[in-house]
């Protein structure tokens, strides 16, 4: 995939046609006293957040198209995929759909064209324009993972240099969000990553299950016999109690009166009582709904009506006098149900309430007859005691309920624990004999690092204990000694640009990104620097078929002979800027 035109509906904003190999976005300040203001009103950097929106990212809150200025603004960026074809892709800022257009032949207009084969499809969902961009790609390198995954390593803003590896949009994320895919675009099993990844979760997941239940249960697995031998002393001093509690009940048949009368009795009030508080509430309601009854705001219903007369004439054929003469005879009929409905809870209370004066009455009685039995209070306090035994014997048989879950979780912990062993070995030799497809990734790099920098340069992968692996480079002078060129900012612009080219050059006969963006990547760089840049990624198009686009500011890199910067051609420049006082040398013809 390569980018080959951006345009707009605003005749303002600077159209770009890219060549199939170096593309320079040329920035060129009059007024240096404060250049990066300066950098930034041009808009060489807001042309990669153009891009990016184009290829369908999602337009952030803070997006600097979220101004009103850009509401009626419509893009258009054409890309050649690798079939050879083309692809147009039309967005609008103030919408959440794109539109696509595949062609045959590049540099197309369609501003004002209306054939698209996938028309304003949303950016989400099943049937979305980014599934149908990802299908028209059909890269066959990390085929399973999205395109936009792995867009920003080759579309780098000023934010994206600080690390070759992570990415600005994956500071905040989890290892397992980008380190899988990484791995394996550097020429490694990604799956072995993601297994470890997930075995992590799992055991990390275990263990929490393992803390909640210990702190909620103080559970133990090594007390078990310990709380087996209380369960049983609860369960003889529960049988005991209730042995007694059998003897009582010889005294209550003696006095006619049973424990599931009472309790029979003790259930039928408490069932009226919810009954009562119920009925009382619904009546409350009712009432309110007769209080409150009336027709509708006249105004408001008027002023509808007219509306519709407008919109309506032949449809609306009654009068606004029938249409308020029926609201108040539908008013009149409710009025007239809920009063029915009135009679009929408070008849259903008044039923209530006398059932329950009636089985107050028969408790009362119950109770008096119960307090003659001398052994009453004995009975009561027996019951107490068997109930708060009963609560510990459940408490208990909790506890070792959740010793038992712990248990399996145990078990289950060290089979997933046995397992990432497993794998933490296999990715072990993994990295230990590298593939071919890293070794070639590393030489790349570190000839384009000699190439750059004078010095070399090397990729590896370090193995943490836990099973992580973190990526690393460094940098050696001609004796092996490790330097601090890649601790310097703009060395390391130029590591996180030759990770770049090195993926895109070893993965150049795929189908798979064949561009790569660098903003401002040599910027601020010595001259000499700035040049064997240049000269690679002119190599770079030439043998690897590869499209090197660059923003570069021209006050911003020092050179001796500013006749001939770098060596660049006319041809070679697709847009240049300028800090102009009326906008017009900016990337929209205006400051914003």
């Amino acid at each position: 995939m390569k980018l080959s035109k951006l345009y707009s509906n605003k005749e303002n904003f600077k159209e770009i046609e890219f060549n199939e190999g170096v593309n320079i976005i040329l920035g060129k300040i009059k007024n240096p006293d404060n250049i990066n203001v300066n950098c930034h009103n041009l808009g060489k950097s807001t042309l990669v957040k153009i891009i990016d929106f184009m290829l369908l990212k999602k337009l952030p809150s803070n997006s600097f198209l979220k101004d009103p200025k850009f509401k009626e603004y419509v893009f258009f960026l054409e890309i050649k995929i690798n079939d050879k074809r083309y692809v147009t892709i039309k967005r609008a800022v103030n919408s959440t759909k794109a539109s696509l257009k595949v062609h045959a032949i590049g540099k197309q207009n369609f501003i004002n064209e209306s054939d698209w084969d996938y028309l304003d499809y949303t950016l989400d969902g099943k049937n979305s324009a980014t599934k149908e961009l990802q299908k028209l790609l059909n890269f066959d390198v990390l085929n399973s993972v999205k395109y936009r995954s792995t867009l920003t390593y080759f579309l780098r803003g000023q934010a994206d240099y600080q690390n070759p590896f992570q990415l600005s949009k994956y500071f905040k994320n989890k290892d397992s969000d980008w380190k899988p895919f990484l791995f394996e675009l550097l020429g490694y099993d990604g799956q072995l990553l993601e297994q470890i990844y997930s075995l992590q979760q799992d055991i990390e997941n275990i263990d929490i299950e393992i803390n909640k239940l210990q702190t909620q249960y103080d559970a133990n697995p090594e007390d078990i016999d310990q709380i087996n031998g209380l369960k049983e002393v609860i369960q003889k001093q529960i049988d005991t109690l209730a042995e007694n509690a059998e003897n009582f009940d010889f005294y209550l048949e003696e006095a006619n009166i049973s424990k599931e009368l009472i309790e029979d009795i003790e259930t039928q009030i408490a069932h009226l009582n919810v009954q009562r508080y119920q009925l009382e509430s619904k009546i409350k309601d009712v009432i309110e709904a007769i209080d409150s009854n009336a027709v509708y705001n006249y105004e408001d219903v008027y002023s509808l009506y007219e509306e519709m007369g407008i919109l309506f004439p032949n449809e609306l054929k009654r009068s606004f006098n029938e249409l308020l003469t029926f609201n108040e005879k539908i008013s009149r009929e409710r009025v007239e149900k809920l009063k029915e409905s009135l009679q009929q809870k408070q008849s259903l209370l008044n039923s209530v309430n006398e059932n329950l004066s009636t089985l107050n009455n028969r408790r009362v009685t119950l109770l008096k007859k119960l307090r003659e039995i001398e052994s009453f209070e004995k009975y009561k306090d027996v019951q107490q005691k068997i109930i708060e035994l009963n609560i510990k014997k459940n408490k208990i048989e909790e506890q070792l309920s959740a010793i038992r879950s712990i248990k399996d979780y145990q078990i289950e912990k060290q089979k997933k624990n046995l397992s990432l062993e497993e794998l933490k070995s296999k990715i072990e030799k993994l990295i230990d004999t590298a593939t071919d497809k890293a070794k070639e990734i590393k030489d790349y790099f570190s000839t384009y690092i000699k190439d750059i920098v004078r010095c070399s340069g090397m990729l590896n992968i370090k193995r943490l204990s836990t099973g992580n692996i973190e990526f690393q480079y460094n940098t050696y002078d001609d004796k092996g000694n490790s330097t601090y060129e890649k601790d310097g900012h703009t060395y390391l612009k130029e590591i996180c640009a030759c990770v770049d080219l090195a993926i895109l050059s070893s993965y150049s006969t795929k189908s798979f990104y064949k561009f790569v963006l660098h903003d401002g990547c040599v910027d601020g760089d010595d001259f000499r620097i700035a040049t064997a840049y240049l000269s690679l990624a002119r190599k770079l198009a030439e043998e690897k078929g590869l499209q090197i686009i660059l923003t570069i500011i021209e006050n911003d890199v020092t050179n001796d002979d500013t006749s001939n910067l770098f060596g660049i051609t006319n041809n070679e420049i697709v847009l240049e800027l300028n800090d102009n006082a009326d906008g017009s040398g900016k990337l929209f013809g205006f400051t914003f």
